[in-house]
């Protein structure tokens, strides 16, 4: 395995207690996620360097057997991570400036599949990437039956909706915060909505009926975050 220092952009729930962390690695400019072992809740309390923003040394390398879209899997060793002074978000959002692209289709090609919910899918097995960042020329948070979705358009004009925002700090804060606790959806839309910014997005794993991989919004750059730390 070897040492890469990376900054975390991405750290996003799952089902159960599975984390998903993502980062660039400074060096080469490549996005990784550190998926094997699988992060979780215990995991990150335990590593507390692991939070979007953070820079560390990690131990890792790719899986031996990638699944495309999801290219980006890594194998690590948690208790060889060392935290490094955290990105000001200046420089966070260069980084991801630095790698963006233009429109959500130049990132995964054409979606496959839409949902009852309007939100995009992708085929497995096939695809350059599972994770990226766009130049978008707004997004919004809005709801869908009750529940909070990502609205945005895309720098050549393309509009997505329907799309689950799954920042893990965002969501954790409905539980521990009392701010949140009747006021989320509010917080959510004052510290994720902008105007021409950086929205970071990925494709889950397969699932469903057909088996397809969805759109989801993992991190919004588009201010410094004060509240959803």
């Amino acid at each position: 395995m070897n040492r890469r220092r990376l900054v975390l952009t991405d750290v996003t729930a799952m089902a159960a207690d599975a984390v998903c962390i993502a980062g660039i690695d400074v060096s080469t400019a490549a996005t990784v996620r550190l998926n094997d072992p699988q992060p979780t809740l215990a995991l990150l309390r335990q590593v507390r360097a692991l939070s979007v923003g953070a820079a560390v040394e990690a131990t890792c390398e790719p899986v031996r057997h990638l699944q495309p879209p999801h290219v980006e899997d890594m194998r690590w060793r948690p208790d060889h991570v060392r935290p490094l002074p955290p990105l000001p978000f200046d420089e966070l959002l260069a980084l991801n400036t630095r790698v963006h692209v233009q429109r959500l289709e130049d990132a995964f090609g054409p979606p496959s599949h839409r949902g009852a919910n309007e939100n995009h899918a992708w085929p497995p097995g096939i695809g350059e990437r599972s994770l990226a960042a766009i130049r978008v020329r707004w997004v919004r948070m809005e709801t869908i039956e009750g529940r909070p979705r990502v609205a945005l358009m895309d720098a050549s004009g393309a509009y997505y909706r329907g799309i689950p925002f799954q920042d893990l700090a965002a969501r954790a804060h409905r539980d521990t915060c009392e701010s949140c606790h009747a006021g989320w959806f509010g917080n959510v839309m004052r510290e994720f909505s902008g105007d021409d910014c950086i929205v970071r997005v990925g494709l889950t794993r397969p699932f469903g009926t057909p088996e397809v991989c969805w759109l989801q919004v993992t991190n919004v750059l588009a201010r410094p975050r004060r509240h959803f730390l």
